[in-house]
This record gives C-alpha cells, structure tokens and sequence, in this order.
C-alpha cells in the first residue's frame, strides 16, 4: 500500500471560473493530476462548463445537495454557490483528495458546505479504496478479484495503484444517521460505483426524487464490477421518466432519451466511453429557469442546411474528420439553425445522428433505397441491348460516385423536399462528389449554395489513376470531371477551400475562401520536451503516407543513427512488411495497426512528430492532430500547404536526407525551443479558431 499523506505537500493552487456568472473561485489539487486538477489549469480555469450550466438552470437557493464523488469540489463549490442558503454534502473517501476538497471548501469561505470523508454503496463495510497516482480523479472502491487485471482491461495498461482502507456507508443510512430531512439535487460521479450507490440510497431516490445529473461511464461500470451499462439505464429510467444527455459543447439545450440505444453509440467513441445524464421527474424546460430555457432557445436568424455523402460517423477517416469540423464550425456560428442531412448506406446514415446531436444540429438520414440502373439513353422504346451497350461505355467514363448517385435518384427527390419543409435559405455541400447526389439544389434561384472542397478532385484523380490505384478510371473520366468541377463552382455562391492552391479559378459571381482545418484544442497536452523520440503515424495503404514511411526508413533513419545513436523514431500505421525498403534501422521501432489511445500517448509523448509528406492537395489530419495536442513538429512544404498561418515551423528537405537528420537532431538536444515551438502552435490554434468564426459569419451571411 503506498503512502498517500506523502502526497500533501505536492500541491499548486489555480483558479477555477463559474460559466453562469462572474465568480471565480481559488482550487487547489496535485500538479501532477491530469485527470482534473491540471486539465482546469490548463484550460484556464475552465471545467465542465456545461455540467455548471444545466446545474445552474435547477439549483434553487435553498436546495439540499449532495456531491457524491467529490473529488476537489469543483462541483462542490458551484453547488455551494448556488445553493446559497442551503446545504451541500460532498461524499469523498480519498484521504488525499479530502484535504484538498476541506481546504478549498475553507478558502472560498463555503460555510454551507461540508466534506464527508467516506465512500456510499450498498452495505456499511470497511473497503479498499485503490487510486492511481496522476489521476487522483480516477479511484474506485477496488472490487473482489485481481485489482491490476481489473485496471488493464479498463485503461489498456497496466497502471500503477496505491490502495487505502476506507469506510463505507449506504445512502440510506447516513441520511437517517444525520437527520436529513429531504435533498433536492444530486450530482454523482464514482467510477462505476453508480448503481451500488442507487441501490443503497433506493429509500431516498424514491422518495424525495431529487434532480440528479450521473457520470455513466462504461468501462468503470462493466470493467471494474461486472455492472451491464444497459441495466443500470434500465434502473435509472424506473426512477426517472425524463432523461436527457448533457453535451460536451455549450449552449446546447440538453437532449432527451427514451432508450439506452440512443445513448450507446456516445460510449463506443474513441477515448470517451462515458457520458453525463441529467435524470429529472419533469421535463427539463418546466424545472430549469426561465433565463436558462430563453437562452437556449433563441430564434435562428438563418436556416442553414449542411449536405454530405461522408460517413461523419468516422473519425479513423481523414475525409470524416475534416466534414465533421466543418459542421461543427458552421454549428458554432452565432444565429444559425442547422440541418444535418448525409446519404448512404442504412446503418451508415443512421450513426451520424449522435454526432448530429451532439453539435446541437437536426439530422434528416436520406436512406439508399432500392438501386435503379443508371439513365443513359433515354430515346422512345430504346432496345435493351442498345441501353446495355450505353451503360456499359458510360461506365467505363464514369466519375466516381457517379453511378452510384444515378442508381439512387431518390435522393434529390427527398433533399428537395427537405429544403421546401424547412425553408432553407443557405445550402453548404461538402466534398464537390456530394453534389451528385443533388442536382435539383444546384438549379434553385433562391437559395445560397456553399461548396467546399477537401482538395483538387480533378488532380487526385489523376494521381490516382497514374499511379493504378484506380483501375476503372480514365483519361475521359478526368475530363468530365474537370467540366463537372467546374460547372458545380459556378452554380455556387461561395467556394470553400482548405488550402490556397486548392481554390478555383476566380468566377465574377463566386466569393472565395481559404478556411484552414483545425481541430479544438485537446485537454491532454504535449509533454515530450524529455523524449529523444521522432513519431510518424499514418496508414500505408494510403499512398502518400507509404511514400513518407519509405523515405523515413530508408533516407532519414541511418542519417539519424549516424549523428545520433539514441534517438528513434516510433511508427504507428505499418510494419516492416509493409515498406519496400530493404532497410531495416536499429533505431525504427514499427508499431503495426494501433489503437486511438496508442496514438494519441506518441502525439503526446514523443519528442517531435514528423511529416515528410510530398503531395500539397489537401490537409494533413496528422498535423491537425498535433495543433490540437500542441505537439511540436517538423514538415516538408507540401505538408504544410494545409496550415498557411503557421510560421517558423522546421523544414524538412525530403532531396537532403542528411541536413534534415541534422535539423532534428539538433531539435532533440534543444527541449526549450521544443517547448516554444509547442506554446507557439497553441497560441497559433487559437488565433485561427477565433479567426474561423468572423469568416464562416461572412460565409452564411
């Protein structure tokens, strides 16, 4: 057992921001937390603005409320400030972070909160209680059986733990104990605990109904106890008839949910396999302020409708990652009402709605139906021999998506019925093949259509079709769809480009706009100023990244090795068997197919990502990525196209081997200049987000 009282003197103080006023309350926890201390300094004082805002529309001056899973008492202390004169008891069996939640509760003077130093489950019993060092906002009662087994299926690794005794008690009973007469509100985050504590509190739930907003969190409940997260649903919905989900984003109102169904594709996403539900007995616009419900409820200024043939669902897809950012930031965007609407398979279409959910968007799925041979001669009484000849040549000049879109014609059908039932005035259609799907919308006079283009269509295809990655296409294929690129940017009021180079010519009618992809900001941040490690990771079945991995194994690693025999460079996306290089480097580690979690450690692990990538069309997710992490990085030109507000970034020279193995190098010996790289991307991201917002405002204007 390991000694956490040792712990106490670690500490850091930092500022914790109320999202409903201006108050701004003093925190202090371990510097080495990443799992909440850290993560509200980081984001300047910020922590789950969203949980304080929906606490904040049903918290009543005088209400009862109970923190159970304390931890800090961040929660504790917006509960503290809004129950003003009432009470708040925040249950917290950790000894370390019941320190820090009495010392905080003292030092913002919270008389009307209390720290209740024990863990609530379904018996009163002496338990242990295993925490996990750098995650203090992880620990769990430990359950029966092997603790370090139970930690590695739910985190992947085989985490370090210290354990403590620690004092049990049902709800029930401590509420008898304590003469509490009623309580009003309950926030509860235990770490899979949830329905040991429902189920020792049943007495109190039952019969006081107080609004509780729960951490449902799958892993903690399947991995550590053995609890099915869809049973626990079940059991929360016997006690309240009206669920909503709380979204990440706020200024979403939350959504209700009748069905675990509907909650279940949030917790397969990667690296967030949990969710916060707000459980009520009444609708949430009948308890919540009026202020809050107003707020939320603002009317739109513009009907904005969002069209794709990409699965938004995906975000193992570079196409995916970027349409999804682009809805987002259209969703961001002050005034606007925005209509989701995606095509494609069944099951496909249907996933996108959590997403759609998510950013505060409706979503009308249009569903392929059954397919109907492409229309291509449309002569009286044409023979059937004479149609399949036609449809046999045209296919062999088909773009892509082409025959697809012609084989599900409903769909412009659907779509433009959609746009006449909402009355859209602004259509954005992303990905330049999407509009295929919808030609009817490209011939409306009164509607402002938005194209947005992930990169030069008519390029790729050539690339690909050289290269014999595309073996159906042709020289006549290309052609078409240079006319067809052409013809849909003419019909659109405004064209949207990642990159300079993938803009169209200039057209009297069209506006033009550069809009960068770039992701949020991540919590979990680069920290590899240590690290002597170089970090590569893209899939070689996509010809660019094997180009970059073959130029890495065979170019730039014995450049390396030669200047540096510690430093290696870490590759996640394929294997030796992989690369047609001979070459096989000490200092290559491969990594194969990996997990989202692998990756996201190396992006923020490593000593510096790399990015020797050749072609310029488009964006580069990777360096996307390590905007978001504030990871530092070093590109070839080509792969820095997708980022032209960026400067001073390392150059790699992909003809000079040796002089970029020298310009890293001397990058691995230099951990403050790292670090400033790292703070000067950050800020960079910042700017640019702040950037997007005014432009996408000119966009739907």
């Amino acid at each position: 057992m390991g000694n956490r009282a040792s712990c106490w003197t670690d500490r850091q103080k930092a500022s914790l921001k109320a999202s409903y006023n201006d108050r701004i309350f003093s925190i202090v926890g371990s510097p080495n937390d990443d799992s909440v201390f850290n993560r509200i300094a980081i984001e300047n004082g910020n922590w789950e603005p969203q949980v304080m805002d929906v606490m904040a529309s049903l918290v009543r001056p005088t209400d009862v409320c109970l923190d159970i899973g304390a931890n800090l008492g961040a929660h504790t202390m917006v509960l503290a400030d809004l129950a003003s004169q009432g009470n708040v008891y925040a249950f917290e069996p950790s000894s370390l972070n019941a320190r820090y939640l009495r010392e905080n509760i003292e030092t913002n003077k919270l008389h009307n909160a209390r720290c209740v130093q024990i863990a609530l489950g379904r018996a009163q019993e002496v338990k242990e209680l295993t925490n996990i060092p750098g995650r203090e906002g992880c620990s769990f009662v430990s359950p029966d059986g092997d603790v370090e087994a139970v930690i590695e299926r739910a985190w992947g690794d085989n985490l370090p733990t210290t354990t403590e005794s620690v004092d049990v008690d049902t709800l029930d009973h401590w509420m008898a104990q304590n003469a509490i007469s009623h309580v009003d509100f309950v926030k509860m985050d235990v770490e899979g605990s949830e329905p040991a504590v429902l189920e020792g509190g049943l007495a109190t739930f039952e019969r006081f109904h107080p609004k509780l907003i729960v951490e449902f969190n799958r892993n903690s409940l399947s991995f550590y106890y053995g609890e099915r997260p869809n049973q626990f649903y079940e059991r929360l919905s016997e006690l309240y008839p009206f669920i909503y989900i709380i979204h990440d984003e706020r200024g979403i109102r939350p959504t209700r949910v009748t069905s675990f169904k509907e909650i279940e594709p949030l917790l397969d996403l990667p690296n967030h396999w949990w969710v916060d539900l707000l459980c009520l007995t009444e609708p949430w616009e009948h308890l919540a302020s009026p202020r809050m419900v107003a707020t939320s409820s603002q009317p739109p200024r513009r009907k904005v409708v969002y069209f794709s043939r990409v699965d938004l669902s995906r975000v193992d897809n570079g196409g995916g990652l970027i349409c999804r950012n682009t809805a987002r930031r259209i969703a961001q965007t002050d005034g606007v009402d925005l209509t989701i609407c995606c095509t494609g398979p069944s099951g496909e279409v249907e996933r996108i709605s959590t997403f759609a959910n998510s950013i505060g968007a409706k979503f009308v799925p249009m569903v392929f139906k059954e397919p109907k041979a492409p229309i291509v001669f449309k002569g009286p009484k044409a023979p059937d021999i004479w149609n399949r000849l036609c449809r046999r040549l045209f296919s062999k000049n088909a773009m892509m998506f082409e025959l697809e879109s012609k084989a599900y014609r409903h769909v412009d059908e659907e779509f433009s019925e959609l746009l006449d039932s909402i009355g859209a005035d602004t259509l954005v259609v992303d990905y330049l093949y999407s509009a295929m799907y919808i030609p009817s919308a490209f011939k409306r006079r009164s509607l402002r259509r938005v194209t947005v283009t992930l990169n030069r269509e008519v390029a790729f295809a050539r690339d690909m079709r050289l290269r014999g990655l595309l073996p159906d296409a042709s020289l006549k294929s290309e052609l078409r769809l240079f006319f067809y690129e052409q013809i849909i940017y003419s019909r659109s009021n405004s064209v949207i480009a990642l990159t300079s180079k993938d803009l169209p010519a200039p057209r009297p009618m069209t506006r033009r706009f550069v809009l960068p992809a770039v992701f949020d900001p991540k919590v979990k941040r680069w920290n590899g100023a240590g690290s002597k490690s170089l970090f590569f990771v893209g899939n070689v079945a996509h010809y660019p990244n094997k180009e970059a991995v073959e130029w890495i194994v065979s170019r730039l690693a014995p450049a390396l090795l030669n200047l540096n025999s510690s430093a290696t460079i870490d590759i996640i996306g394929s294997t030796h068997e992989q690369i047609s290089s001979d070459a096989c480097p000490a200092n290559v580690r491969y990594h194969g197919v990996a997990s989202y979690e692998e990756a996201v450690q190396k992006f923020t692990d490593c000593g510096l990502f790399i990015a020797p990538i050749k072609n310029n069309l488009g964006s580069k997710i990777k360096l996307l990525d390590c905007l978001s992490y504030g990871t530092p990085f070093a590109a070839s030109k080509a792969a820095l196209s997708g980022l032209p507000f960026l400067n001073g970034v390392p150059l790699l020279d992909l003809k000079d081997p040796v002089g970029s193995a020298q310009t890293l190098n001397a990058l691995l010996n230099d951990s403050a200049k790292r670090a400033l790289m790292s703070s000067s991307i950050a800020n960079a991201l910042n700017d640019q987000l702040q950037a997007q917002a005014k432009i996408w405002e000119m966009v739907l204007s």
